[in-house]
């Protein structure tokens, strides 16, 4: 699927592998896809699976983040 290219696309502009992914965030409303996560969790075995608050991460990570102003 295009998940899997895009994160084999990923791993290839970082001259990396699967194998030394260490974690897999998902985080998002397409995080709650079971198919999603399953194909993710098959391309990265190696990697520990952290869940993020679908919805709300994106907000928490901007709360978060040293980089204050406003965001045009």
């Amino acid at each position: 699927g295009e998940i899997e290219k895009a994160a084999l696309e990923t791993l290839r502009l970082g001259k990396s592998t699967s194998s030394v992914v260490q974690i897999v965030q998902f985080t998002g409303g397409t995080a709650k896809v079971p198919l999603i996560r399953l194909r993710l969790q098959r391309l990265f075995p190696h990697a520990t699976i952290v869940d993020s608050e679908a919805f709300t991460a994106v907000a928490e990570g901007l709360a978060k983040s040293p980089i204050r102003g406003e965001i045009c």
